[in-house]
């Protein structure tokens, strides 16, 4: 199919891959129908035309989710599962309260980001992986949404990340040769359960007081900044080289 809306908003099957891919000059509210995804792509020619999986579904995505640069995803369903790579170059969003989004791995890159100002649950089997965008951003610093992340977290070197919202627990290891900035303090427990490593090239800046538990060690190697009312609660060994 070309044309799914009646509008200037197309999405096509490409042929042999099961990969539906839209490119949307207007904003445009997918059919409750739409559930269940080989790929999706979504590109768009402005940020400010908005792509809407609505209340109702309950969507499975059984590869890959990529957001192309200025593309503009915004998750109003119950939940999502995304057993492949998620690819963040655009804007995902999520509107609707308490919900459950599973993923495998997510990248998200410089103009990218994950946006959620609502109260539930994200979980990622595999990593989280920084370029230079921002996670879990949100326009309010009241909304408690948890995040787990059950591999493991990597800031890449050269970049700026963003990181606010609610409550965090990271099974894996986190390893910071990039920036990562917390941006929200006072929401949420933010715990990790294995190493973190600020590396040589690495920057953690908690100038907004957020309050962490580290369970095994805190390496670092880089810079770190921390405001005068911040608590870093230590069950591990505190490493400073």
């Amino acid at each position: 199919f070309n044309n799914i809306s009646g509008n200037t908003t197309t999405a096509r099957l490409l042929p042999g891959t099961g990969t539906i891919q839209t490119n949307n000059t207007t904003s445009y509210t997918m059919p409750l129908g739409f559930r269940n995804f080989n790929n999706l792509i979504v590109s768009s020619l402005s940020t400010a035309n908005v792509i809407t999986i609505p209340n109702g579904n309950l969507v499975t995505i059984n590869n890959n989710l990529t957001l192309m640069t200025n593309a503009r995803l915004n998750l109003n369903c119950d939940s999502l599962t995304v057993n492949g790579q998620t690819n963040l170059s655009g804007f995902l969003t999520n509107t609707l309260s308490s919900v459950r989004y599973i993923f495998k791995d997510i990248t998200v890159n410089s103009l990218g980001s994950y946006f959620t100002n609502t109260t539930g649950t994200t979980t990622i089997n595999g990593n989280l992986v920084l370029n230079g965008g921002a996670f879990a951003d949100t326009a309010t610093n009241t909304t408690n949404h948890n995040v787990v992340i059950n591999g493991n977290l990597i800031v890449n070197s050269g970049t700026s990340n963003a990181y606010g919202c609610g409550s965090l627990t990271g099974t894996g290891t986190t390893t910071l040769n990039g920036t990562i900035k917390w941006i929200f303090s006072n929401v949420g427990t933010k715990t990790f359960k294995n190493d973190v490593t600020i590396c040589s090239t690495g920057n953690w800046n908690n100038i907004i007081n957020e309050v962490f538990t580290f369970e095994k060690n805190f390496i670092i190697n880089g810079l770190i900044t921390t405001g005068s009312s911040a608590i870093y609660t230590f069950s591990g060994t505190t490493i400073i080289s």
